[in-house]
Parts: structure tokens; sequence; C-alpha cells
């Protein structure tokens, strides 16, 4: 199955800046580890003083769930503390 995985969370925008950098080198750690993951990172095009930041994997074969612990867990440690609140996974499949 197809599956890719949408993570979002928020930061406060001064702050934003740095967390999407980190965030980036994070990806791009990923992407290394996993060659073929499609990892981009998405920034909510509005105003209010904390940013939705989305963080989208995908990958030609779709992500098993085996690799979505371990792709998770590399982002809990690459990104610990980064954002207010927790950060949202969430696992689509093609309609």
């Amino acid at each position: 199955m197809s599956r890719s995985l949408f993570v979002y969370w928020k930061v406060d925008a001064a702050a934003a800046p740095a967390a999407i950098a980190q965030a980036q080198a994070a990806q791009a750690g990923l992407r290394a580890q996993w060659p073929g993951l499609e990892a981009r990172l998405w920034r909510r095009d509005d105003t209010a003083p904390q940013v939705t930041v989305m963080e989208t994997y995908a990958a030609a074969g779709g992500i098993e769930a085996a690799d979505q612990v371990l792709i998770e867990a590399a982002l809990a440690q690459a990104l610990a503390g980064l954002g207010s609140g927790a950060r949202h996974v969430e696992v689509f499949r093609p309609a």
C-alpha cells in the first residue's frame, strides 16, 4: 500500500526561521538514511502569531509501518523541543 506521512506542528513566528532550518536539516538526514524518501517542508501562508509547519514524507513504494516508526523516532530525536505543543502525525493513502 502506498502510504505517505503528514506531520504538522506550530511554532512562534519569531522562532520559525530557526525551527524551519532545523527541520530541513533533519529531513536531509532522513533522505540520506532512506534513499528514495521524498521529504518536503511546508509553511501555512498566514500571519498568525504562530506558524503552522507541515512535513511530508513519501516514497515510490509507500512508507511501510515499520519505516514509519523509524522515521518518527529519528524526527523526535532531531526535533526535540521544536515548536509549541505536540507534533501531529497522520498517514494517508491514495483514494
